[in-house]
């Protein structure tokens, strides 16, 4: 369900509130914790920051989720203890509190003297010596606001990943398709390659849906951003690489979306060699 369904089926509601941001590169912080000495997790799915918990009810109709995506890096950070057994990095993040004052103002409550934005990551998988851990310092990317009521039976669900196994199972991205999902007829793509067209128009990046373009949205964020992509993409099309992948006459030529899927990469970006 896209974003703006979930919104419509709750705006009507009028409930205690509870506004989260997903974290888009979990596997980083895995790893992280895996090389702290953490022996689990939270699955790198659910990891997230809380943005509002509000046990006054509210009309979720008078909120307008954040759609964008968000980055914290380079501030001040330190692992701690939260409630009970919760084992928590603490990270600043102008953005979120900004945002959180936004809701407070609007009539949410909020339980805590202060908000200092954290991620749970663990209840159970705690190193012997906490002391010893360094706070993760690397960018926290954060994906959309997610609305949701308040769940009483929370705890309950609470689930915990083997960061030794996670690790087994990650597969180095070597394609573009590795990090992207890249078809024709994409709407909800961060952006679109001309697929069909002259040689000096096929290949080319565009911001603009088009039914006959390739669409390519990145889901490995951590990986390498939408926006860095576009530009690659560009960078190779000003290359007349996709030209030389093309097919068809000298008037009307193409590209597959394997063409796409099949370019190398790193986690630097792009490569080139072997390519153009």
């Amino acid at each position: 369900m896209r974003l703006e369904e979930m919104f419509e089926e709750v705006a009507s509601d009028i409930a205690p509130l509870y506004v989260s941001r997903p974290v888009l590169n979990g596997a980083d912080i895995h790893a992280w914790a895996l090389e702290q000495s953490f022996t689990s997790a939270l699955p790198a799915t659910d990891l997230h920051a809380t943005v509002a918990y509000s046990k006054t009810p509210v009309r979720f109709a008078d909120f307008v989720p954040a759609t964008n995506r968000l980055t914290a890096q380079g501030s001040e950070r330190s692992i701690e203890k939260l409630g009970e057994n919760a084992i928590v990095l603490r990270f600043g993040c102008d953005e979120l509190h900004s945002r959180w004052q936004e809701f407070c103002d609007a009539g949410c409550s909020w339980d805590w003297p202060t908000y200092k934005p954290h991620l749970t990551l663990t209840y159970s998988g705690v190193p012997k010596d906490l002391s010893t851990v360094q706070p993760y310092t690397g960018p926290i990317i954060f994906g959309p606001e997610r609305f949701n009521p308040i769940q009483s039976d929370w705890s309950d669900r609470i689930t915990e990943t083997s960061l030794t196994e996670a690790a087994a199972e990650i597969v180095e991205p070597r394609r573009l398709g590795d990090i992207c999902t890249i078809k024709v007829g994409l709407q909800d793509a961060d952006f679109w390659v001309i697929r069909r067209g002259s040689e000096a128009e096929v290949g080319r990046p565009v911001r603009t849906y088009g039914p006959e373009h390739i669409g390519i949205k990145v889901v490995r964020p951590d990986i390498m951003l939408p926006d860095y992509l576009f530009y690659l993409i560009q960078y190779l099309h000003s290359r007349k690489v996709f030209s030389q992948m093309a097919r068809g006459t000298l008037r009307l030529v193409s590209i597959r979306t394997e063409d796409l899927r099949d370019i190398p990469i790193r986690s630097s970006g792009v490569i080139n060699e072997g390519i153009d």
